[in-house]
């Protein structure tokens, strides 16, 4: 590794020197689709310029395609069309691929036969226009410029407001003090349960996505109160769009780094007849590999993916895309392994664990019209878990099985949706979900000392979603959305009819305040349904009944553009929480607003829809986005999360650290045309952990670890602190553009408690911590 480095450093040092030469100028094509944002349908002669060069530019064609050449480097290109608000753009040109954009604008309202043209495009804004508060949009080059991201969407949001880092290893997404398991993940409209490898049923995170960064577009990011589309979720929803294929040309990746070593492909089937395009992408765990050519880093992960995408031109009113995602994982952690000076109990561990997925979606698209388009789409979706626990004694070396898991899980989704643009004042979309789980749980495990079976079932689950959402301009600066979405489990007869609510008024071209409201219902983690309990009628499945965990959202927001590429955005929010499952033992404490805080959901039995709780807060954001070379975000938040379980008392959930506070900064220096080096620096300060204290004594005398549930979640440790820093190089060859960067995870190598591990038969405690200072390289290579 040294000999690379060393390698690195000088290839840096030769293209520098070289740098003070006089430089070719190179040339790119930048092309794409320019479409209205509702019904997807192309606008015809729209124009596309670089703010810089007025001259260069050109128009679209009949389908909304366009095509021009640029000088590489970083541009900003603005788009513009009759009737409609114009859109900029800030983009990264490379001679290593061709850019392809995908723009969709929003029409200009005519009120009393008045025009009202927004002065500014706000980029902070989601691609949906329907999220009028608590969302925002994100593009592909910042979930890899952020420092600390790693190419990954969920470890990227942690920079937004209100987004707290549950723990370093894994990317769960904790929104407002909600549970991570409340997050909604759609891809092409696409529902994906748990989109990583290691994944758990029920869980929405771990430690390395299965989604390859590379291949989405724009997408969106929505912490709260989203419109009637989004259902079946309590926190939040990521709302990701795979990018259109190069139509052209054939052009090729090479990747490496956390995520692992990746090749990749794009472009037209045939260069000869309009066959349409696929994207494909091949990725195998870094360090595994490195294992096989002879460098070992201790714990090895193993995992591969691939992923691809078709896309269909049937006719000029109706294109049919396909999606494959296929990923499989494991990973063998064995304390065997470790020096016995680490471990202070007698006891270590021997977990195997791993998942495979198997993903197919065909979605197809037909336009009856200038205003009305439908989608339909069908998917099925394959997820196995295999997860085997032993604990055994460092000294004897005796064994035994605490946990054992066999499940798998099979979702078939039919989803369609009509949308319409019934007059520039007035749209509305319509549409339906339904769901189709086959799922077999087999998993055992050790309660109270005793082994036994936890679930053992087989059966369906059947889920019907129907929405309506409407979009209409009361005046000139006042617009208003109004929706209901229907949800309904045939498994226990739950349902809900949930209203949702927005309101949005222009105080003037710089300035808005919005308020939304949205009541959501979620179902349980599937296998809590068929958790098994022991009576004396024999087995019975005393969750089956269990109704929605259910949320209101009220959210008021204030945006105001303090200039060109700056805005200051604030919001504050108020959740109320019920019909959650808890115990019924009147001294119980137990909720499961609290799953995720651990690797598994509970597997309590006989719960019951009688638990609340609250979540509010508020949130400030100061950010300018990149322009002249460099960008910054700075936002904190205030927050309280709360629950009441059976024993009637409100107490602190396990993601309530009560603030965070985010510095987000970077620059980007081009030395010439060709050649950038640049750097992004993230720090976050938190509230630590919530945890459920240890009763010392009553441990130490029964030789085993006794909570004290009288005080769950009263205290946090201390404070979450951490700082992250990515240098980097990008360099632009004739035929070829090459991208290094360095992360350096936890410069300060801080030492953020994770959790705290008392041991009865010493009296001390163990202290386990996040993420130490590691850094981590990816190297990319276009042609």
């Amino acid at each position: 590794m040294k000999k690379f480095y060393v390698l690195v450093i000088a290839l840096l040092l030769s293209n520098l020197s070289y740098s003070q030469k006089k430089q070719d100028i190179f040339y790119q094509k930048i092309k794409g689709y320019i479409t209205d944002d509702i019904t997807g349908l192309p606008l015809k002669g729209a124009n596309i310029v670089i703010e810089s060069a007025q001259n260069i530019g050109t128009t679209s064609d009949s389908t909304g395609y366009f095509s021009f050449v640029a000088v590489t480097g970083r541009q900003t290109v603005a788009f513009s069309y009759i009737g409609y608000n114009p859109q900029k753009v800030n983009v990264l040109i490379t001679t290593g691929q061709e850019l392809i954009l995908k723009i969709q604008l929003e029409p200009q309202v005519i009120v009393l036969n008045q025009v009202v043209v927004n002065a500014h495009f706000q980029k902070d804004k989601s691609i949906n226009s329907l999220i009028y508060a608590s969302g925002r949009s994100f593009s592909t080059e910042e979930a890899y410029r952020y420092a600390g991201t790693l190419g990954d969407p969920a470890r990227m949001v942690r920079s937004y407001a209100g987004v707290v880092p549950e723990r370093d290893d894994r990317n769960d997404i904790v929104i407002r003090g909600n549970s991570p398991s409340g997050i909604l993940w759609r891809l092409d409209g696409i529902e994906i349960p748990n989109p990583n490898h290691y994944g758990g049923i029920g869980l929405t995170g771990n430690t390395t996505t299965l989604l390859n960064t590379n291949m989405l577009t724009n997408s969106d990011f929505i912490t709260g109160a989203f419109p009637a589309e989004y259902s079946n979720a309590l926190s939040g929803v990521f709302d990701l769009k795979m990018k259109k294929a190069n139509p052209d040309k054939r052009e090729f990746r090479i990747q490496t780094g956390w995520n692992g070593f990746e090749l990749g492909a794009e472009g037209p089937f045939s260069k000869k007849n309009d066959w349409g395009t696929f994207m494909s992408c091949y990725r195998y765990s870094f360090l595994d590999l490195m294992d096989k050519i002879g460098i070992n880093f201790g714990i090895l992960p193993k995992y591969q993916d691939f992923t691809t995408k078709f896309d269909i031109p049937v006719s000029k009113k109706m294109d049919i895309s396909f999606l494959g995602l296929w990923g499989t994982s494991t990973i063998d952690l064995d304390d065997h392994d470790r020096d016995k000076k680490d471990i202070a109990t007698l006891y270590g561990n021997h977990t195997q664990t791993g998942s495979d997925l198997l993903l197919g979606g065909l979605n197809a698209k037909y336009r009856f019209s200038q205003k009305t388009s439908i989608t339909l789409g069908l998917s099925a979706l394959k997820n196995n878990i295999k997860t085997k626990i032993d604990t055994f004694n460092l000294i004897t070396n005796a064994s035994a099985l605490i946990w054992d898991e066999k499940s798998s899980e099979s979702k078939y989704s039919f989803f369609s949706e009509l949308k319409s643009r019934t007059s520039s004042v007035n749209m509305f979309k319509v549409g339906v979900r339904w769901d189709l789980f086959d799922i077999n749980y087999n998993q055992n495990g050790t309660n109270d000392h005793v082994y036994s079976v936890i679930t053992n079932s087989k059966d369906q689950l059947n889920l019907l979603r129907a929405y309506l959402q409407d979009e209409y301009y009361l005046s000139k600066k006042l617009k208003a959305t109004a929706g209901i979405n229907f949800q309904y489990l045939f498994f226990n007869n739950s349902k809900a009819l949930e209203p949702r609510l927005g309101i949005q008024y222009n105080i003037n071209d710089n300035q808005t305040i919005a308020f939304s409201y949205g009541n959501h219902h979620q179902m349980l983690p599937r296998t809590v349904y068929f958790i098994q309990t022991t009576t004396n009628m024999g087995i019975e499945y005393t969750n089956k009944k269990l109704d929605f965990m259910a949320a209101n959202h009220y959210v008021l927001a204030y945006n105001w553009l303090l200039g060109k590429n700056m805005r200051l955005k604030a919001e504050t929010y108020y959740q109320n929480l019920y019909s959650i499952p808890i115990e019924q033992d009147k001294n119980s404490t137990f909720s499961l607003l609290n799953s995720g805080d651990d690797f598994y959901i509970p597997q309590n039995d006989s719960l019951v829809n009688k638990g609340k709780g609250k979540n509010y807060g508020v949130e400030l954001t100061i950010e300018k986005f990149m322009s002249n070379n460099y960008y910054f975000m700075l936002n904190g938040s205030l927050f309280e999360s709360k629950y009441i379980a059976a024993d009637g008392v409100w107490r602190n959930t396990a993601f309530n650290s009560n603030f965070i506070c985010n510095g987000v900064a970077g620059y980007e220096w081009w030395a010439t045309n060709n050649k950038a080096f640049g750097s992004d620096l993230k720090i976050t300060i938190a509230g630590g952990k919530r945890y459920i204290p240890v009763n010392e004594q009553a441990s130490i005398q029964s030789g085993k670890i006794v909570y004290d549930y009288y005080h769950a979640f009263e205290n946090r440790y201390n404070d979450y602190f951490r700082t992250d820093l990515r240098v980097y190089y990008k360099m632009n060859y004739r035929k070829f553009y090459i991208e290094f960067a360095i992360d350096f995870q936890n410069l300060t190598n801080q030492k953020n408690i994770f959790y705290r591990e008392f041991v009865p038969a010493t009296g001390k405690y163990n202290t386990y911590y996040n993420m130490s200072f590691f850094p981590m390289y990816t190297f990319k290579c276009l042609f």
